[in-house]
């Protein structure tokens, strides 16, 4: 009868602890694929993303115009978390450029929403006379997605 009741505990206790055990896993697991899940997402979408600066020039030492061509598969989305750069090709100077106006060296454009496939977008971009162009210079321009997909231009001011 001892062996009965010792066997009845044990399989109690054995049945108990599996219970535990997929009880504290299954969640564990369960966010463990939604973020591959997620990742997987993300990665597809920045294999389908891609962009193509079509032509950037300055009309003035403190005035350029870009345009950017989406060429991927994939609408961009929230154009207003995009980087844009101008540099000098020597190295000697280097302008971050903020989105809306209230910095001295900053872009605009009068694209909303989406940016579909095969759309071009204009950038208009406003230099401080401070970080103004110099003639005769070769400048890269340089403009990457939110999700880091980037695209460079060379010109000559």
């Amino acid at each position: 009868m001892d062996k009965i009741i010792v066997t009845a505990l044990l399989v109690i206790a054995g049945v108990t602890a599996a219970a535990l055990v997929v009880t504290t896993l299954t969640p564990i697991i369960g966010k463990s694929s939604r973020s591959v899940v997620d990742s997987q997402k993300d990665v597809a979408t920045r294999i389908q993303t891609d962009i193509k600066v079509i032509k950037a020039h300055a009309s003035d030492a403190e005035n350029a115009t870009a345009w950017v061509k989406n060429i991927g598969n994939a609408n961009i989305d929230f154009i207003h978390l995009s980087d844009l750069f101008i540099s000098s090709e020597d190295g000697t100077k280097f302008i971050p450029l903020s989105n809306g106006t209230s910095t001295p060296n900053h872009w605009t454009t009068d694209k909303d929403g989406s940016w579909t496939k095969g759309e071009t977008v204009e950038f208009v971009l406003t230099i401080d006379s401070g970080d103004a162009l110099e003639t005769g210079k070769t400048y890269l321009f340089s403009f990457s997605t939110p999700n880091g997909i980037a695209s460079e231009y060379t010109f000559t001011y």
